[in-house]
């Protein structure tokens, strides 16, 4: 396995504080029009550290941001729904990316993240509640993950546009 440049060790911190610090402040707005739904801006984060540093790295921050959002929120129990979902998302963008990234948009890709991240985690309410009666949530979650996705992928995508290069090969 290849070893993490300290540069790149201390950009993934970097990306995976200010994730943190978007989980949290969300965390503390209230809900959209669903209790729980949110926009998921940490995700840009999430996006940078793929495009920026590389497929392992994003899990290390999604699963980093996850675990700790989870302690500092002071909620353990919605560990299990956002993890898995976290996890699903980021992998199923990762195998885009690998596989058809010149012919996806970064907002697609978004997209495509935020929506599978609420199929997944609606599915694992459904499991531990074991009622299918919550998959109707989805014709609400999943037009509010194609908006939130939209914004967050837009957000990003301007992000790497407007940070130079240079600046970027420097960090790494």
């Amino acid at each position: 396995m290849k070893r993490l440049s300290v540069k790149k060790v201390a950009l993934l911190g970097v990306l995976t504080a200010l994730s943190l610090l978007m989980f949290i402040v969300e965390s503390l707005l209230s809900s959209l029009v669903l209790p729980g739904a949110k926009i998921g801006l940490s995700n840009i984060f999430t996006l940078l550290s793929l495009f920026l540093l590389g497929p392992i790295e994003a899990i290390i921050l999604v699963v980093a941001r996850t675990v700790l959002g989870s302690v500092i929120v002071g909620s353990l129990s919605q560990l299990m729904f956002s993890l898995t979902a976290g996890l699903v998302s980021v992998i199923v963008a990762i195998i885009i990316y690998i596989l058809a990234f010149d012919k996806v948009s970064i907002i697609a890709l978004s997209v495509l993240s935020a929506t599978i991240h609420n199929i997944v985690q609606t599915a694992v309410f459904c499991l531990i509640t074991m009622s299918t009666t919550y998959f109707s949530l989805l014709l609400y979650l999943v037009p509010l993950g194609i908006i939130a996705g939209a914004l967050v992928g837009v957000v990003t995508q301007m992000l790497i546009k407007y940070i130079p290069k240079s600046f970027a090969e420097k960090l790494l």
